[in-house]
């Protein structure tokens, strides 16, 4: 199958314009786009709301940005970015179960949107952490593995729970004719009772 960028450019544009106007932050945003690519979904909408901090990332040089695997930025920085973008090819759990873990620590956001772009290619390569979070400790014949599909999303979507933080909301924004899923969620950590 060969890798489309931003294959509904106008769906991922959308979800994220939801998602940044219910939010209403008091101060400009700052913005990890740990896939950027050619910056085309940011570079638009730094256009219509605040940006105050970008940071680019992706593992392909390119002038301006960091070339760095974006996962290792979350498993070794103190961030506190109001928005991760996970626009991968394949799949994001590896990258959200990380924004989780550090949402949950002292010095983690109140609140953080997360974009997901859920591809079915190279799937294999996050696959172990996918089916970890199910309970899932080993490999799965492909056959057994299609059918648990709905179950192994499902309960990666609900990953935040899981780090004891609240999911506000969250939403799919239609791709008709396309394979990938798109994702927003609005994780909050939870306020003490």
């Amino acid at each position: 199958m060969k890798k489309t960028d931003n294959h509904n450019l106008r769906a991922k544009l959308e979800l994220r314009r939801y998602f940044l106007s219910a939010a209403k932050f008091s101060k400009p945003i700052s913005v990890c786009d740990c896939f950027s690519g050619s910056e085309v979904i940011w570079g638009t909408l730094a256009k219509e709301f605040e940006v105050g901090n970008y940071l680019a990332l992706d593992v392909k040089a390119k002038r301006g940005r960091l070339k760095l695997d974006s996962i290792r930025y979350l498993e070794n920085q103190e961030w506190t970015h109001d928005v991760v973008d996970l626009d991968a090819y394949g799949s994001p759990w590896r990258h959200l179960f990380e924004v989780c873990k550090r949402m949950a620590g002292p010095n983690g956001p109140g609140k953080c949107l997360v974009f997901l772009t859920i591809g079915n290619t190279i799937w294999k390569q996050q696959q172990a952490e996918a089916l970890a979070q199910v309970g899932i400790p080993f490999d799965l014949p492909p056959a057994i593995e299609g059918q648990l599909a709905d179950l192994i999303l499902d309960s990666c979507l609900a990953a935040p729970l899981d780090f004891g933080l609240s999911i506000e909301e969250a939403a799919e924004a239609l791709n008709p004719g396309g394979s990938a899923r798109y994702i927003g969620i609005q994780i909050c950590q939870k306020k003490p009772s």
